[in-house]
């Protein structure tokens, strides 16, 4: 009866729920942008991540990944694993960046009157 009590007082604890969220630092940039991510995870003692990147492996087995080379519509999420990332406890939600091109050069035009006077192409930052 001991041995069953015992049980039932830890049985709470063991079947507290494995869940996974990320973040990320901007989900709306520019090409090259660097972006951060974190993951928060509950449930797991020794948690362990894998980072994917329209369902390819990235990253390293951290809690937090950075990437500057997005692309429109690139999907990351993040697996809540064990060590040998053969079990998986938990899926993050996906987080979709919109990555907006910027022009490779702007063109302007001074005009005095009617008359042009100068042109001059100013490299984008």
């Amino acid at each position: 009866m001991r041995k069953l009590l015992c049980l039932l007082l830890l049985l709470p604890g063991f079947l507290q729920a494995q869940t996974i969220h990320i973040t990320a630092s901007g989900t709306t940039i520019c090409t090259g942008t660097m972006v951060h991510f974190t993951a928060t995870d509950t449930g797991v003692t020794s948690p362990h991540f894998r980072w994917k990147v329209n369902g390819t492996a990235a990253g390293i087995d951290s809690v937090a990944y950075s990437t500057a080379t997005l692309t429109n519509g690139d999907t990351i999420k993040c697996l809540l694993t064990n060590s040998a990332g053969d079990t998986v406890y938990a899926v993050s939600n996906n987080v979709i960046d919109t990555v907006q091109v910027m022009p490779s050069a702007i063109l302007f035009q001074v005009v005095y009157g009617a008359h042009p006077m100068l042109l001059h192409q100013i490299p984008a930052v």
